[in-house]
C-alpha cells in the first residue's frame, strides 16, 4: 500500500471514530474504545461465543462503559427497605445495549455489518470482561468482575461487533487486588470458592432468583429480595462511591428516586398484591424474572430478620 493510500485509510478511519465518538457522548457513554476481534482465551471456554462465532469477517470490537455507582437510594441500607443491587436498578445490561443502537445503526448505515453484543444473553455474547481487559478498562478482580480505579466494579460493559476496521492498541492494566480477599470473606455462601472462581450455582444472586432456593441462602440475604452487592460492598475500590458517588449524567437522572425508595418499604411491600408486584416492582428490576412466589418467600425472610433484630 502506498503512502498516500494508507493515510487516505487513516483519515477514513478517523473520521469513522470521531463519529462514533460523538454519538457515544450524546448516549451518555462514560467510557469508549477500540480493539481487535481476535479470539479470546481460553478458546474452550468461551466456544461459540468468539467475535468471528457471531459475526463472519469480525474485524473490531468497540467497548462501552457506563458507571452504575450512582443507582443507589438515600437511607435504602437502614433495615426499613428491601434491597437489590446497582445492576439492575441501572437496568441491567439494556442499560449499556440500548445507548449502543446509534451507534451500530450509523456503523450499517455506512456499509458495515454490526452487532450489538447483549451481556444479558451471555450464552450468545463474546465475553465482556475479558473484553474490556483487553481495551485496558481494568482488571478481573477476585470476586470475578471488572475492576477500574476510577470507577470500582460499578462499570457496565457492553460492545459492537463489526467488520470495520477501528481497533486500537490499549495498555493492559496489572490486576490491583493484591492481598485483599474481602470479597471471598464476605460472600455468605461461599460462592468464591478461589480468586477470581465463582461458583454461578451457590451465588446468592443466582439463589434468591430461583423458585426453590435453600433456607441458608434465605437467611443470608440480609435485605436483599433480588441480586446482591455483597461482595461489591465490601471492596476497597467501591469504597468512596459507596460515600459519594461520581457524577455522571445516568446517575444524575436516578439519584434520590424517592418515589422508588417509599415503593421499596418493607411495610409497601408486604402489602403488595401480585398485579401490584407485576405493575410497580418488576419494571423497575430490569433483566429480572423473580416470579411472585420467590419474590413473597424473599421478601417474608427479610421481613422476618428485619422484625427480630428490631
Amino acid at each position: 500500500m502506498m503512502p498516500e493510500e494508507r493515510s487516505e485509510k487513516q483519515r477514513q478511519q478517523d473520521s469513522l471514530k470521531g463519529k462514533i465518538r460523538r454519538l457515544a457522548g450524546e448516549s451518555a457513554i462514560d467510557e469508549l474504545r477500540f480493539i481487535d476481534a481476535d479470539p479470546f482465551a481460553p478458546l474452550d471456554t468461551y466456544a461459540g461465543r468468539q467475535p468471528g462465532d457471531l459475526l463472519l469477517g469480525a474485524r473490531s470490537i468497540i467497548i462501552a462503559g457506563i458507571y452504575i455507582g450512582a443507582f443507589t437510594l438515600p437511607g435504602w441500607d437502614d433495615g426499613n427497605h428491601a434491597m437489590t443491587s446497582r445492576l439492575t436498578l441501572s437496568g441491567f445490561y439494556f442499560n449499556v445495549v440500548d445507548p449502543l443502537v446509534p451507534i451500530q445503526e450509523y456503523l450499517i448505515g455506512k456499509g458495515y455489518r454490526a452487532i450489538v453484543a447483549d451481556g444479558f444473553n451471555e450464552s450468545a455474547c463474546i465475553p465482556l470482561k475479558p473484553a474490556a481487559e483487553r481495551a485496558g478498562l481494568g482488571w478481573i478482580g477476585k470476586n470475578t468482575l471488572l475492576l477500574n480505579e476510577k470507577y470500582g466494579s460499578w462499570l457496565a460493559i457492553g460492545a459492537i461487533i463489526t467488520d470495520a476496521d477501528l481497533a486500537e492498541i490499549n495498555p493492559r492494566v496489572e490486576p490491583r487486588c493484591g492481598s485483599c480477599t474481602n470479597c471471598m470473606a464476605v460472600c455468605p455462601m461461599g460462592a468464591l470458592e478461589k480468586p477470581a472462581e465463582l461458583n454461578r450455582q451457590r451465588c446468592l444472586s443466582h439463589l434468591l432468583e430461583e423458585d426453590e432456593a435453600p433456607e441458608s441462602a434465605l437467611a443470608a440475604s440480609g435485605t436483599y429480595i433480588v441480586e446482591c452487592d455483597l461482595c461489591q460492598n465490601s471492596c476497597p475500590w467501591n469504597s468512596q462511591h459507596r460515600i459519594k458517588p461520581l457524577e455522571t449524567a445516568r446517575g444524575k437522572s436516578f439519584t434520590g428516586n424517592s418515589a422508588l425508595l417509599e415503593l421499596l418499604h418493607f411495610d409497601s411491600l408486604m402489602a403488595m398484591s401480585e398485579a401490584d408486584y407485576q405493575r410497580q416492582i418488576l419494571p423497575n428490576f430490569s433483566g429480572i424474572t423473580l416470579s411472585y412466589k420467590a419474590f413473597r418467600r424473599n421478601l417474608q425472610a427479610a421481613y422476618s430478620r428485619r422484625q427480630s433484630s428490631g
